[in-house]
């Protein structure tokens, strides 16, 4: 027996944006330091030797400084992400005032200023871009982030340039392009509870115009943060959290440039370890009293062991074409995930009532066309068309 939801949307827009500075709200880190530098090192404002240096974003689906956009952004570089500890998307709020970030049955659910969904199947109104591709399953926001080059949250709806699912917010990541110079790095950690985390990242020229890179990490947690007490095993604990990205970069012109990006995950937790309150009753017929000495404790007695599997990934070709108005930019993604998830939602010894999705798959395709004014002037524009296919099954088991 299958049980299948398919989606299919387009959209068209056309957006004309004030190219005169206007204030933005920039959002920086607590501690003062900088967020995201472009290239150029050079020190906004005249006549003082401590000026911001040039943020640069792409919220505006443009290239321009943060100072200019009149959005409420918050953005921050990969070396500020590593010097502040951040390794997954899960920590992200920890950057990012106002945005908090939970997860459900191994879903990744986001919410700017209170504005989210606290169901784990549909689309999240946060919406999550990675090198410009839109991710509808939330299950593929749970991510390591050892190639990032830059996140930024833009906060408020952005439906104008981003379409659906962006009332609360965007969260755009964006990774490490590559370079024909040759270079490579590794990391190796070891958290709490025997957590160990590994990554590695390499960039270097093919042939002239061709340059790729290949960034993997790779996570593992010894002992899990509770036990179940029923089957004996850990509760909380990563499995395994595998991720490969490979790019190729075509320069197929002086205008002309091409981008190729594949990428994998496969994650794997057990999870759950909850406790009902001394003297509870079971919400079903046939309920008892539950007695536990220390209510509050990660111990737990289900009568299974809960668990969030997934594995997937896609491909993406994001080719720019320069003309001398302006800036054509074409991205094509596809998609597809498996994903399975198990708990026990009784929360006693005996497996009263388990809840499992042992099989269910995804499939997406996008594909978006903009074209972007570069000329400066009173008034710059985008203009833009996408189309979207998602496809869902859930087989019985």
């Amino acid at each position: 027996m299958a049980i299948s939801k398919h989606f299919l949307y387009a959209c068209t827009a056309l957006t004309l944006l004030p190219a005169v500075p206007v204030e933005a709200q920039v959002t920086q880190p607590a501690d003062g330091a900088q967020s995201v530098a472009a290239p150029s090192t050079d020190n906004i404002g005249s006549g003082s030797d401590t000026g911001l240096q040039d943020i640069v974003v792409t919220a505006q689906k443009r290239a321009e400084n943060l100072q200019r956009v009149p959005i409420a952004v918050t953005a921050a570089s990969g070396p500020e992400l590593t010097a502040r500890g951040i390794t997954s998307s899960m920590q992200l709020n920890t950057v990012a005032p106002g945005l908090n970030i939970r997860t459900t049955a191994g879903a990744f659910q986001p919410s700017i200023r209170g504005v989210g969904t606290s169901s784990n199947f549909v689309e999240n109104p946060v919406a999550l871009y990675i090198d410009g591709v839109y991710l509808p399953n939330q299950r593929e926001g749970m991510r390591e982030l050892n190639d990032v080059s830059q996140i930024a949250v833009l906060k408020g709806p952005q439906g104008t340039l981003f379409g659906r699912n962006a009332t609360g917010g965007v969260i755009q990541i964006t990774t490490a392009a590559p370079s024909e110079t040759f270079s490579a790095k590794a990391k190796a950690e070891i958290d709490n509870y025997g957590t160990v985390r590994t990554s590695a990242y390499a960039t270097g020229g093919l042939t002239p115009g061709v340059s790729a890179s290949l960034g993997i990490a790779y996570a593992t947690q010894d002992e899990g943060w509770g036990k179940n007490l029923t089957t004996g095993n850990d509760t909380f604990k990563l499995r395994h959290d595998f991720s490969a990205r490979g790019k190729i970069k075509f320069e197929l012109g002086a205008d002309t440039e091409a981008t190729l990006i594949g990428d994998y995950m496969d994650r794997s937790e057990l999870t759950n370890a909850f406790q009902p309150y001394n003297g509870s009753t079971l919400a079903f017929p046939g309920g008892v009293a539950v007695s536990l000495p220390r209510p509050t404790s990660v111990h737990d007695g289900y009568g299974v062991d809960s668990y969030n599997n997934f594995k997937g990934g896609g491909v993406s070709l994001t080719a720019e074409h320069n003309f001398s108005f302006a800036q054509l930019l074409s991205i094509t993604s596809y998609r597809q995930n498996k994903y399975s998830y198990q708990f026990d939602n009784s929360a006693v010894p005996g497996a009263f009532f388990v809840v499992t999705s042992p099989k269910t798959r995804a499939k997406s395709f996008t594909q978006e066309v903009q074209l972007i004014s570069t000329k400066s002037g009173p008034l710059t524009w985008v203009l833009g068309a996408c189309l979207s296919s998602e496809h869902l099954a859930q087989l019985a088991a």
